[in-house]
């Protein structure tokens, strides 16, 4: 987002101080040298020792611009000091309308995100109606009408303790200038049950959606070009309440193709509203994600491990009471546990406690990461298996499963094993490939998207054709 530079006063301390915000930056400015004496005493006088020893917390500044605008700032607490003056990084801003009969921010019903990827994750083509007409070959007139509508309903979500209505909507804007054009842009809207005053909870339910548009584009340089809020008047009317400023750091993606490979939400009913649930519950992993479309395509060692770990970490989500073990194997591990156990009763001291460190070890094997790949893929073999039949040029997509499985078992071991000197091979790749396909048809799975429509999103989101 592009934040204008501008100044105001702020509360740092007990106490009012002037500052400055420019480059993502505040910097607070003493009143006088007695005050600038006394910030650089205080700065000189700090234990950093004792912040060392604990995480950095996450403050709030709380301010007025030079607009009469109130502004919150969510920063790290700790300050860079230069020259007698306090510098903070700023991750999250809030300019806001400040409500007369608090002084403070307005309480928030909802909030709105505008974007490029917006765009194209809700699909606004409902609310707009156009023509053409020619004559006599050629052209004479253009109609559009944007048609007022409710905003569209795809579920809702539980959230601390408030429930989240999921909404699509659009918003317009034309300048009186003939010549202006006319702007349209998606809106996607959450909405909470009652209203909320609590800046760390908003700021925590951006981060939300945020999780959700890197899993529905399959990269992290996300762009909302605008976060506001809004309230309700008597009159039942949305009054927008403020903005929030994201500090964001990178290039954005700006090439049309790369903005449609997404995962839309206009066809997916109100089953995306249980994606929303798993990013809640911090159940929607997406730590392997690339930055940008160009990553997507380089399958580095470190890249390699990523997807591998991500799919151990969901495998444990979407299939929690499957059983994979045979029965044999619970019997020889029952037996090495009580052979252990017999040892653990005939010994003591510190004999007795390596007995019972093995047990313990013991007692966690459980199936191979092969295993659970290859139960994952017969599981999804329906969506995968033309995908399988064209990355790896064979007949029977099924006799890929096993080997596969097999090859990134060995991979993932060797590397968890501290193995540096590996040597991936072009079906690295593939298998590398065939794990994120099969991520995204294990999650859009368990939310409840049937198999013909989770083969049309992922051919849409890895262009597929």
């Amino acid at each position: 987002m592009i934040i204008d530079d501008f100044n105001g006063f702020l509360k740092f301390g007990k106490e009012t101080f002037p500052f400055s915000f420019s480059k993502n930056k505040i910097t607070i400015h003493p009143t006088t040298i007695d005050k600038w004496k006394e910030l650089y005493i205080e700065w000189f006088n700090k234990d950093f020792n004792e912040k060392r020893k604990k995480w950095l917390d996450k403050i709030i500044i709380d301010g007025i611009t030079d607009r009469h605008k109130g502004v919150k700032f969510l920063v790290t607490d700790n300050p860079r000091y230069f020259n007698g003056y306090y510098t903070y990084s700023v991750d999250f801003m809030y300019i806001y309308d400040i409500n007369p009969e608090t002084n403070d921010m307005y309480d928030v019903k909802g909030i709105r995100f505008k974007g490029l990827e917006i765009n194209y994750f809700y699909n606004v083509s409902d609310y707009i109606t156009s023509d053409l007409e020619t004559k006599n070959n050629s052209f004479d007139r253009f109609y559009l009408e944007l048609k007022s509508k409710k905003d569209k309903d795809f579920g809702n979500f539980r959230w601390h303790n408030y429930s989240v209505s999921i909404k699509g909507s659009f918003s317009w804007k034309k300048e009186n200038d003939t010549y202006g054009p006319l702007e349209i842009n998606s809106l996607l809207v959450l909405e909470l049950s009652r209203t909320c005053n609590d800046l760390k909870k908003l700021i925590e339910l951006i981060n939300i959606q945020k999780v959700i548009m890197f899993f529905s584009c399959y990269r992290t340089n996300i762009k909302f070009n605008e976060i506001n809020t809004y309230c309700y008047t008597k009159d039942k009317l949305r009054r927008q309440t403020g903005k929030f400023y994201i500090v964001d750091k990178g290039k954005f993606e700006e090439n049309k193709d790369v903005l449609k490979q997404i995962i839309t939400i206009n066809d997916t009913d109100k089953y995306y509203s249980k994606l929303y649930k798993l990013g809640v519950d911090n159940k929607l992993y997406t730590t392997h994600i690339c930055n940008n479309n160009y990553d997507r395509h380089l399958y580095t060692p470190a890249r390699i491990l990523s997807i591998v770990i991500a799919f151990e970490h969901s495998f444990k989500i979407f299939y929690p009471d499957v059983k994979i073990q045979s029965h044999e194997f619970d019997i020889a591990k029952n037996e090495i546990v009580n052979f252990i156990n017999d040892k653990i009763n005939q010994s003591t001291g510190k004999l007795k406690k390596k007995y019972k460190n093995i047990e313990h070890n013991i007692k966690k094997i459980d199936v191979s990461y092969g295993e659970c790949l290859k139960y994952a893929l017969n599981d999804n073999y329906v969506v995968l298996k033309d995908f399988i039949k064209k990355r790896y040029a064979v007949k029977n997509p099924k006799s890929i499963i096993s080997s596969c499985s097999e090859r990134v078992n060995t991979i993932r071991n060797q590397i968890a094993h501290g193995k540096l000197d590996l040597k991936y091979k072009p079906i690295n790749s593939n298998d590398t490939y065939l794990i994120e396909l099969l991520l995204y048809s294990m999650t859009l799975k368990y939310i409840g998207l049937d198999e013909e429509k989770i083969k049309e999103k992922i051919k849409c989101l890895f262009n597929i054709i």
